[in-house]
């Protein structure tokens, strides 16, 4: 039989950008159900959708629509090959990589959402439609290598291909003593679209974290290359943060990350300090305060954001 769970997230927002009436916007964030089970023994399934989209934090928009975000079958023959097939997210970076309940911020960093977020050009959506292979190697008591790579159409969700090279992602790493793990990713493709003859896209990521029962602290770079006929766009960014949880129910974070749009140009940068608090009633239910003083330099007068998300996992 499945097993059914459902994720929902209602935010709100205020934005308090400079020579505007501040906005106040209430907005739902995500209402997820997902199904997941053994067909046998080694073989399983996960469906998940989305009734609502996905709230913008740093616009304060929600996209409502309903769409199929996730829908896989998985063969675990060992924990040396495991294969997935399917609709999925994508192996790069880690940052927005485990599920959306999880995240430690309202929203990921820059660079984030404005590299990995779009590999393909066309998706968007952290996921695309391919196949998997990973694994692990323990080698020694605490310490083994893992991988993952997929090779995917590139278009992003519920996409066919629209030309026959694929999307190629690979993402490796080791965990280490203390719960350290140290990785790094690498995306490989290209993608046709209307405004373009050809994009050739590649990008890779270095990432560290360290995850403990109270506290975690985590980093990451990313950067991209976009080729066009003409000429080409390097985004790059960083984050790093660390986050604290005393009395068991209240985490407190501070996260500190900064995007160059194009490296090519100059005064095409933004950066900003997100501070965190954080009361959960369980595990996974939570209500989370974002504060995000934030500096962009192609908004001389963007102001400062406040969000809350209200997450109820069931």
């Amino acid at each position: 039989m499945p097993k059914f769970s459902i994720w929902l997230g209602s935010n709100y927002f205020y934005d308090a950008t400079d020579g505007k009436v501040p906005s106040s916007t209430f907005a739902l964030g995500y209402a997820r159900l997902i199904a997941r089970g053994k067909i046998i023994n080694k073989v399983g399934y996960h469906i998940m959708g989305d009734v609502t989209g996905f709230a913008d934090a740093s616009s304060g928009l929600s996209t409502s629509r309903s769409i199929l975000m996730q829908a896989w079958i998985s063969y675990d023959p060992s924990k040396y090959a495991q294969f997935r097939v399917g609709q999925f997210k994508y192996p790069f970076g880690i940052e927005a990589y485990p599920g959306l309940i999880k995240w430690k911020f309202v929203a990921p960093s820059y660079a984030t959402i404005g590299i990995t977020k779009k590999l393909g050009t066309e998706g968007k959506m952290f996921r695309d439609v391919g196949a998997q292979i990973a694994g692990e190697i323990a080698l020694g008591e605490k310490t083994s290598f893992f991988y993952k790579a997929m090779v995917m159409n590139g278009n992003g969700t519920n996409m066919r291909d629209n030309n026959n090279e694929k999307d190629y992602v690979g993402n490796v790493g080791v965990n280490l003593p203390f719960n350290i793990t140290v990785a790094g990713s690498y995306f490989s493709g290209k993608t046709y679209d209307a405004n373009s003859d050809g994009v050739n896209e590649s990008a890779f990521s270095a990432s560290v974290s360290l995850k403990q029962k109270q506290f975690t602290l985590q980093g990451e770079y990313i950067s991209a290359t976009n080729t066009f006929i003409a000429k080409s766009v390097k985004p790059s960014g960083y984050y790093f943060y660390g986050t604290y949880k005393f009395l068991q129910k209240i985490e407190v974070g501070v996260r500190y990350d900064a995007f160059d749009r194009d490296t090519e140009i100059d005064n095409n940068s933004q950066n900003r300090v997100t501070i965190q608090s954080g009361y959960y009633f369980t595990k996974l239910n939570r209500i989370m305060l974002n504060y995000e003083i934030r500096k962009d330099d192609k908004k001389a007068n963007l102001g400062n954001l406040l969000s809350v998300m209200f997450q109820v996992v069931l």
